[in-house]
């Protein structure tokens, strides 16, 4: 499998961390200025490179068809130093408590975008939760939760891949983890650590950088 996004938290001792990695989809022309581009801005913004959000207007399993799911693959705004369009194979569903009292928290689950998913045949599989299958049956994409409400996503390597080479396209990996010291209640001392990946052939190429920030003392 190979994953696609996930993020969680953990809390150890006096130090307490936050760990997100996404993935974006360029084509193979734009990868390599895709990721000097956002190595040379040297910030990540956690909200901009998350999975596509869809809250509340859809419905869950009309997601490969329905017009209420926006099919426009590709977002080309220059944001935060980026400087190439770029896809998102990952949508994060949202359905708010208000709209079924049947559900007092809602509802939230990630699944894989539409436009990947219409491509590939993809369908929820109703009888196994967080999976969905292609017309064969097959388990292509898998999601799931972990502790201290941390998600995760997975889609099946080989198919993953060769519709990414098919198409010309390049996955890049995004990754930012906080980290902070915790004295008498307060954070005494933070680092942010981010990074982008990429694949050179079959070797994994990557770069990061990091911020620090200590309390400063009275």
């Amino acid at each position: 499998m190979t994953m696609v996004f996930a993020k969680f938290s953990m809390m150890v001792r006096a130090t307490r961390s936050q760990v997100l990695t996404s993935t974006s989809v360029a084509t193979q022309k734009d990868r390599d200025e895709f990721v000097q581009s956002i190595a040379k801005a040297g910030t990540l913004d956690i909200h901009s490179w998350g999975p596509r959000e869809f809250t509340d207007g859809p419905y869950l399993l009309e997601a490969p068809w329905r017009p209420t799911w926006d099919l426009d693959t590709w977002e080309s705004d220059e944001w935060n130093g980026c400087t190439v369009p770029r896809r998102f194979p990952v949508s994060e569903y949202h359905w708010e408590s208000h709209l079924d009292l049947t559900l007092p928290d809602g509802h939230i689950e990630l699944l894989p975008s539409p436009w990947i998913m219409r491509t590939l045949g993809l369908r929820k599989n109703l009888q196994c939760g967080g999976t969905y299958h292609d017309s064969f049956g097959d388990v292509q994409f898998l999601y799931g939760r972990s502790a201290r409400d941390g998600r995760f996503a997975f889609f099946k390597h080989g198919s993953f891949t060769a519709y990414l080479k098919g198409e010309s396209l390049e996955p890049v990996w995004l990754y930012l983890n906080e980290r902070n010291s915790i004295i008498g209640g307060t954070a005494a001392a933070w680092r942010r650590t981010e990074g982008v990946a990429w694949l050179q052939g079959n070797t994994v190429r990557t770069a990061t950088w990091r911020h620090d920030q200590t309390r400063k003392q009275k």
